[in-house]
């Protein structure tokens, strides 16, 4: 991919995302590499940090409602597997190496492209995860990592980007009516 121009790589990334899910999940080089950390280890490592995951997902619902987005969730998943099959995470600087390496060896995402994408400013790997099965459900459903317990994530700021066909959408919340009185920030 060393021959694209930054923005011919946007537009991939793009034409893949729509694209994800409508053909399950393949592997960047046909196979998915080995995992270097031992079974064993990485189940203690993912009990450890659990009580972190379950805080954060259920802190999640108690900010959204004091401050709450423009954009509401609805919809159900359809179990395409498009969430799965292609994961923007962010790059995080001095921890990077860190960050991948809990995103493979503990979480089980594939680095599917060794370059980070730039968006918006920010760079972000592209992943997949190795525990999608053909049915478009999950093999490690209970120790799923955070960033799959809260997706889709509608954001404070800007549109919300949901996948194409994910069975989940962003709809505007309605406006509250304004009182005559008080009718000062409309």
């Amino acid at each position: 991919m060393g021959f694209f121009t930054e923005k011919q790589r946007l537009e991939l990334l793009e034409h893949r995302l729509g694209q994800a899910g409508t053909k399950g999940f393949r592997a960047p080089l046909g196979a998915l590499p080995k995992r270097r950390l031992w079974h064993p280890v990485r189940r203690v490592l993912q009990g450890v940090f659990w009580p972190f995951v379950l805080l954060d997902c259920l802190l999640g619902p108690l900010t959204a409602w004091l401050a709450r987005t423009p954009w509401k969730r609805v919809g159900q998943c359809k179990r395409r597997g498009a969430c799965c099959e292609f994961i923007l995470v962010k790059k995080m600087g001095r921890v990077d190496r860190l960050n991948l390496w809990w995103q493979t060896e503990v979480n089980g995402f594939v680095l599917r492209e060794e370059k980070p994408y730039e968006m918006e400013g920010r760079k972000y790997y592209l992943m997949g995860c190795r525990h999608l099965r053909a049915d478009g459900g999950c093999g490690e459903y209970f120790l799923r990592p955070s960033i799959c317990r809260k997706w889709p994530v509608i954001a404070h700021f800007g549109a919300p980007r949901v996948l194409k066909g994910c069975g989940f959408q962003a709809v505007p919340r309605r406006k509250a009516k304004s009182h005559p009185i008080l009718n000062v920030i409309d």
